[in-house]
């Protein structure tokens, strides 16, 4: 009873430490007026939950906007890069020497945050097969694109 419990314990302390693991990621604007900055701001990405398949996200853009919302992962599932998708639309121009194909081995994803002035970011990523890195594209509503790795 007492070697069950232990395990237990090693067990439920490894998920409380590994459920708050984050990683940084760079999103850089490459359309819209914050493309136009000089210099050009890059803006640091915080996601939270990593080793998981969603978490949260958290950043500040320019000048002084922060933003908070949530990811969300397929790991494991067929990527299909659909018409209308932020890849399709803007991959070739802003991804260029990445490309995505249909099948496994890639995971898709997409978050969604809303920040403080209003602005709402619309992002979508692929990450490889049993890692938590990626690249990805994404959108607000107020006109600019950016591209982002992590």
């Amino acid at each position: 009873m007492l070697n069950r419990c232990i395990r237990l314990s090693v067990i439920v302390g490894a998920t409380v430490l590994t459920a708050g693991c984050a990683l940084n990621a760079t999103m850089v604007p490459v359309s819209g007026p914050l493309s136009e900055l000089k210099p050009v701001p890059v803006v640091k990405v915080r996601a939270d939950g990593i080793l998981g398949n969603s978490g949260k996200i958290t950043l500040v853009l320019p000048p002084d906007d922060p933003c908070e919302g949530r990811w969300a992962s397929a790991a494991g599932q067929d990527v299909t890069v659909a018409a209308g998708s932020l890849i399709s639309q803007y991959g070739s121009s802003y991804l260029s020497g990445y490309s995505v194909s249909t099948g496994k081995g890639q995971n898709p994803g997409r978050a969604l945050a809303t920040c403080k002035s209003g602005r709402v970011l619309d992002l979508e990523f692929v990450t490889g097969a049993g890692t938590a890195h990626g690249f990805g594209i994404g959108k607000d509503n107020d006109t600019n694109i950016y591209r982002f790795v992590f």
